[in-house]
This record gives C-alpha cells, sequence and structure tokens, in this order.
C-alpha cells in the first residue's frame, strides 16, 4: 500500500458522498433507507444482484472475497463516511464479494436509479469515483506485489500505517478500528501466526502497545521506517 495515494482522498469523498446523500434524503423513503446492521451481519452476499448502493453513517464494514477452505480475502474496508457497493452495479453485473459489518454498524441504502440519475448529473461524483476505482485497483496490485516482494514484517507495520492514517485514532490514543486476528492477516497476506510474531517484535521494539483487540501507535515516525516508508 502506498500511503500518498490517499493524501486528501478520503475527505473528498466524505464530501462528495454527503452531498450525494442530501439529494437522496431530500426524496425521503423509498429512495433511501436507513438500516441498522450488527457487528458480522452480512449485508449482500456475493453472486447476489445489486439494486443500489450504500452510504456508512457510523461503523466499518468489509469487503471480501471466500477462498479455499473457506479463508477470507478482505479487498477493502469501508468506514464512516464511505460509499460501497457501487462497482458491480456499474458494471452492470453480480456481486463478486460479499459485505459485512466489523462493528455495530448503521448505513444508508440508495436506489439504483436514484444513483444512476445522480452520477449522470454530477460530473464531480463520477470523477472521484473514477479515482477511488483506481485508486483501489492500484491498491490491490500493490498488495498482489507486496506479497512477494516486501517482506512479511514491512507488511504489517505498513498495515499499522494504513489504519491509523484512515481511520484515526480515538481519545486514548488506540487505533479507532478494532480488526481480529485473521482480519489483519488477510489484510496483510501473511499467516495468521506470522503476524502475531511480528506484532510482538514490534512491541518489543516499544514502537505499539496491544490490550487485547485494540492497538497503540507509541512512536508513528519509527513505525514508517519499519514499514519503509519513512
Amino acid at each position: 500500500m502506498n500511503p500518498t495515494f490517499y493524501d486528501g482522498l478520503f475527505p473528498e469523498k466524505q464530501k462528495t458522498f454527503k452531498r450525494l446523500l442530501a439529494a437522496a434524503s431530500k426524496k425521503g423513503a423509498p429512495v433511501v433507507t436507513e438500516h441498522l446492521y450488527k457487528a458480522g451481519q452480512v449485508v449482500f452476499h456475493a453472486g447476489t444482484e445489486p439494486f443500489g448502493v450504500y452510504f456508512i453513517h457510523h461503523g466499518i464494514v468489509k469487503l471480501y472475497k471466500s477462498g479455499k477452505a473457506g479463508r477470507q480475502h478482505i479487498t477493502y474496508m469501508g468506514a464512516t463516511g464511505d460509499l460501497f457497493g457501487y462497482r458491480a452495479l456499474l458494471a452492470g453485473e453480480l456481486y463478486k464479494i460479499t459485505a459485512e459489518t466489523l462493528v455495530d454498524s448503521r448505513l444508508a441504502f440508495m436506489e439504483k436509479e436514484f444513483f444512476i440519475d445522480f452520477l449522470k448529473q454530477d460530473e464531480t461524483l463520477a470523477h472521484l469515483l473514477l479515482k477511488t476505482l483506481s485508486v483501489e485497483l492500484g491498491d490491490v496490485e500493490d498488495r498482489l506485489v507486496g506479497a512477494v516482494s516486501v517482506p512479511a514484517e514491512k507488511r504489517v507495520a505498513r498495515l499499522l500505517h494504513f489504519l491509523a492514517k484512515n481511520y484515526g485514532i480515538d481519545s486514548k490514543g488506540f487505533l479507532n478500528i478494532g480488526l481480529s486476528r485473521s482480519e489483519m492477516a488477510q489484510l496483510s497476506d501473511i499467516a495468521d501466526e506470522t503476524l502475531m510474531r511480528y506484532l510482538s517484535d514490534l512491541e518489543a521494539k516499544s514502537l505499539v502497545l496491544r490490550v487485547k483487540r485494540k492497538i497503540k501507535i507509541l512512536k508513528p515516525e519509527e513505525l514508517q521506517k519499519e514499514a519503509g516508508i519513512g
């Protein structure tokens, strides 16, 4: 992952997506409806037809594919202010991924017809989605190359830096997003045991502090150097 790709993209996305949501809200139901999801609840399954797009009012959603032996391969994570579910809709195909909430989340669903009409009239949204899809494709390419050329310990450090940069830090200094060992391993493209070993190494170097599923980055600049991006 190259964090510089994301500098300013997330604020731009949130501003544009909120404008989309505001326009939908003026229409009211059934154009836009709001739904509460418990942690671990599926929003949509791979192989089903997209009937609209989702905006995250609050929460975190992971998009993943299931591989051999049921192993999940996370392709993307969306957080508060994000939009998801539009790639398959724009491509005119069934979902190739499954969307599932990581924490209790509140989502807005906007109908397909409204979204397409708005997209045709709003060049900013069209440009932003093209840019976002390009960045996400670059991220996937980086991960594929990284799985071969970037040492596992650097991938773990890069993941922590990425999570801090894009999901923020709480008032106590911990990452806002709490992932399971398996989810972090999937995002790093390494085995669960390898992830835990390198997290322990980072903790031994006093770069991070772990409290159950929560992680605090103690020395951001040194972590960047460990990740090879500082």
